[in-house]
């Protein structure tokens, strides 16, 4: 985990230079970098490995939910809404830069994470990056983050549409709860997990979101602004509607403890044998477990039937050096949608329309073949991201 936190903070200042006009992106920045757990990029990694992915190709999305993250902070902590002077034991950020770039340093980071996102996710493909863009807007929009924050605010007033209950499950599940499911969710899709796990892991992201947050209400009253790092005893004091002030402190404790050993149960599942036929492992580790068993038999010809489209482009670069380099004398075959699978090969054929329309080495067919051109200045667009 410390490895982990320790490469999101490098990211997070890589990421984030400090330009003109200087007062903006030194507020964003100061809330994003603040000392912290960094439990939802932390979560986001390690997903992505555990489901068999390269936890590198998830660190532009790690580092811009902790982005939304800190611009939930900013607004939650301003006077109109939650008013609080400290955030992490630091003062926050409208106490350090005032009110106005404060609103704008939030407004800021709503567009900068997924920017961050487009420019850096260089080896996810196409459609991961579409599926990923479209799972963050929706979790940081009108429906799920802005949507628990009005309900919060609302609820203070006494506006309760439904039961309390029902109120508070909903402010809790989409203030906390659904950056977690992010976090977790698009760690997931970033291994191309099946559909499946990508389902556990949000509800896994549901489950603990929820006892984060009741976890965080049990601690707004037994603990101390030293342990905490802000104002305790607040939302008591507003009235605010918790899972403590609803059901008591505990009820509360059991409700968390119930919650834990329901993701305990959930992730359990990974520390697991794989099944015959490989039924619990992703597409991604599928082919390279096949690929691993083909490496041990050292066979003298070896077919690859597009047997990395299911990994990241570096992932893929990485097994072709490992082919490469251990099966000297073996004659490798390969049926491929990416140039970069087969821009090595001693020959390449091209095929349209079931038909070869020329043959040759890369850098030929590169001079002298439009659709192999067309098809390599594509994905070469893309940062290798897209299959042709």
């Amino acid at each position: 985990m410390n490895k982990y936190i320790e490469l999101v903070d490098k990211k997070l200042d890589e990421y984030m230079p400090i330009e003109y006009p200087e007062d903006i992106f030194k507020s964003m920045k100061y809330t994003v970098t603040l000392p912290g757990k960094r439990l939802r990029p932390v979560m986001c990694l390690e997903t992505c490995r555990i489901m068999g992915g390269n936890y590198e190709d998830a660190l532009p999305t790690a580092c811009a939910i902790e982005m939304l993250h800190a611009q939930s902070l900013i607004h939650d902590d301003l006077p109109c809404m939650d008013n609080d002077d400290f955030r992490r034991g630091k003062p926050s950020n409208h106490k350090v830069f005032g009110e106005a770039v404060a609103v704008l340093a939030g407004d800021a980071l709503l567009s900068f994470a997924p920017q961050l996102i487009i420019e850096k996710s260089t080896n996810l493909k196409a459609e991961t990056l579409i599926n990923v863009l479209h799972e963050f807007v929706l979790r940081a929009g009108a429906y799920k983050l802005i949507a628990g924050q009005v309900v919060d605010i609302e609820s203070e007033k006494g506006n309760i549409q439904g039961s309390k209950e029902e109120t508070l499950k909903f402010i809790h599940t989409h203030k906390t709860a659904d950056l977690f499911k992010l976090a977790l969710k698009t760690g997931a899709m970033i291994a191309n997990a099946s559909e499946e796990k990508v389902e556990e892991m949000e509800e896994f992201g549901q489950k603990f979101g929820l006892a984060f947050q009741i976890y965080d209400d049990i601690m707004d009253e037994i603990s101390t602004f030293e342990e905490l790092g802000k104002t305790i005893g607040k939302d008591k004091e507003a009235g605010k509607l918790t899972y403590v002030s609803l059901h008591g402190l505990e009820q509360a404790k059991e409700k968390v403890h119930t919650l834990v050993k329901e993701c305990h149960d959930i992730i359990d599942k990974y520390n697991s044998e794989i099944l015959q036929g490989g039924t619990n492992v992703s597409g991604g580790q599928k082919q390279r477990l096949c690929l691993a068993r083909a490496i041990i038999k050292k066979p003298k010809i070896l077919i690859l039937d597009d047997s990395t489209s299911a990994v990241d482009t570096k992932t893929d670069a990485l097994i072709r050096q490992g082919l490469k380099d251990t099966l000297t004398d073996t004659t490798k075959i390969i049926i491929a949608q990416r140039v970069s699978s087969v821009k090595d090969a001693d020959m390449i054929l091209v095929m349209d329309d079931g038909k070869i329309v020329d043959k040759g080495t890369h850098d030929y067919l590169v001079q002298n073949c439009s659709i192999y051109k067309e098809i390599n200045d594509i994905q070469n667009r893309v940062g290798g991201a897209q299959n042709v």
